[in-house]
């Protein structure tokens, strides 16, 4: 192994230079039938040397594999850089590179060449690929489940300082409270009083300095916070870590600290909105983590809550929530199956075709119509855009409750008549929904959307930190 390296490390020393408009230049050898998954073999390396890996097909069942599941964000697709797989040039962006470099092992003096088997979904799926982007989805939650731990990539930090500063108030923190309340764990909407009674205790014991707030303001600034791929990922790991440069964390004591940031210090984070929206993002994603133990909430829910993440393709708000739990997941057709998915997948699908695949799964073949609650519209109505479907792009501007609970998609406000809805379906090429009712009253006139409501919609951007336009 340790020649191999070598060699291989010295026959492409050159490769890092070059440059290509091409997306990439490997050539994937179609997967066995499911389920079988390709892991990365990253090769040890200095920081400077070229990337080296290699790819390996394994299958799911083997419980012998042993793997990490990376989480990241892509990063700015116009910045690439190139690594080497399987004797192939693969163009990945700067971020995913950056990982890689921190991520693989030193090359040692000795005969220890130890090599990292990795998960990544940007390598280890062909992405060109439709129909195997769809198969690997509906495997992963097996893919996360099955991995040693995952590491959720937060991106390079070349300020020491600043990245000590935030690791060490969130250790200290931690520390103290899992010493305190032994193994118990509070969450952000939860109705524990002893956090109130001893406010001013936290607030004496956890002074905040300036470059501390700095700091943290920096770490929950990074993009991965508000992927929402992260979400699912996350919840079905075994293990994680939070890894910002060359420094990780356990993610249970970051998840400690969050809550507390998010509790008393929020608004040291008002300043910045990436900051602000990172915090809520990940407490979000805490909370939707926590029902995934004993889930009481429906994939609706789950649709719900996942509003304020971000996707880099529309479709993924549904897709990527398929391996999660949800209360209503395993009864579609009264055939009870925890691993059946809400819909399949179907990357060749519109975003509106998507979106209405699943109207239509509560609509049409699940009687229920809390989904209408789900309905919300942006600051300019779409005119093509079918009233009865919801658009999971459009984020909630119906409440501003401070514990961060939500009304649609929990809401009753579209309670099943008993009989009403048989015979429901659509028509006009999909674009209508009939079903039979009583008429209570007719429409006479609409207006346009209302300049208190458009003012309530810039508000709630800013409560979640995402608001750009705010003057």
């Amino acid at each position: 192994m340790e020649q191999r390296i070598k060699r291989l490390i010295k026959r492409n020393k050159v490769y890092n230079h070059v440059h290509s408009k091409f997306v990439n230049w490997i050539t994937y050898i179609s997967l066995p039938d499911k389920p079988h998954i390709r892991v990365l073999e990253l090769y040890p390396g200095n920081w400077n040397d070229p990337i080296e890996c290699e790819l390996n097909h394994v299958s799911l069942s083997d419980t012998t594999a042993k793997y990490e599941a990376l989480s990241y964000t892509w990063g700015d697709a116009t910045e690439r850089r190139n690594i080497r797989c399987n004797t192939f040039l693969v163009d990945v962006t700067q971020n995913l590179f950056s990982a890689l470099q921190h991520l693989r092992h030193e090359v040692c003096s000795g005969d220890l060449w130890e090599t990292r088997n990795l998960w990544i979904d940007a390598i280890c799926i062909n992405q060109q690929d439709v129909d195997e982007r769809e198969c690997q989805i509906l495997l992963m939650g097996a893919i996360y489940q099955q991995a040693q731990c995952q590491i959720l990539w937060l991106g390079p930090n070349d300020e020491e300082s600043e990245l000590v500063n935030a690791f060490d108030y969130i250790c200290r923190y931690a520390v103290r409270e899992t010493q305190e309340r032994g193994h118990s764990v509070f969450y952000i909407h939860g109705t524990e009083t002893r956090w109130y009674h001893t406010y001013e205790r936290h607030q004496l014991a956890y002074k905040m300095p300036p470059a501390t707030a700095h700091a943290l303001r920096q770490l929950f600034s990074c993009t991965v916070f508000q992927r929402g791929w992260v979400i699912q990922e996350t919840a079905l790991s075994p293990s994680a870590s939070v890894k910002w440069g060359n420094s990780s964390i356990r993610l249970g004591w970051f998840s400690e600290a969050a809550i507390y940031l998010f509790m008393y210090w929020k608004s040291t984070f008002a300043e910045s909105t990436e900051a602000l929206g990172g915090l809520n993002g990940f407490n979000n994603m805490r909370l939707i983590l926590k029902d995934q133990q004993d889930p009481q909430h429906s994939f609706l829910d789950l649709l719900d809550r996942s509003r304020d993440f971000q996707f880099t393709d529309s479709r993924d708000r549904v897709y990527a929530l398929l391996g999660l739990k949800a209360s209503d997941r395993h009864c579609k057709d009264g055939v009870s199956d925890d691993m059946m998915p809400f819909v399949e997948p179907d990357y060749t699908f519109s975003k509106l075709e998507c979106y209405r695949s699943v109207a239509e799964e509560y609509l049409i073949n699940r009687q229920e119509t809390q989904i209408l609650s789900a309905v919300q519209h942006n600051r300019t109505i779409d005119k093509k855009w079918p009233s009865w479907i919801p658009d999971w792009d459009i984020r909630i501007t119906r409440d501003l409750k401070p514990n961060g609970r939500r009304t649609a998609g929990r809401s009753h406000d579209f309670k099943k008549p008993r009989g009403a809805l048989a015979g429901m379906k659509t028509h006009l090429d999909q674009q209508c929904l009939s079903l039979r009712g009583f008429e209570v009253d007719r429409i006479s006139k609409v207006t346009q959307q209302s300049a208190a409501e458009r003012v309530l919609m810039r508000l709630h951007d800013r409560v979640n930190g995402s608001g750009k336009d705010l003057a």
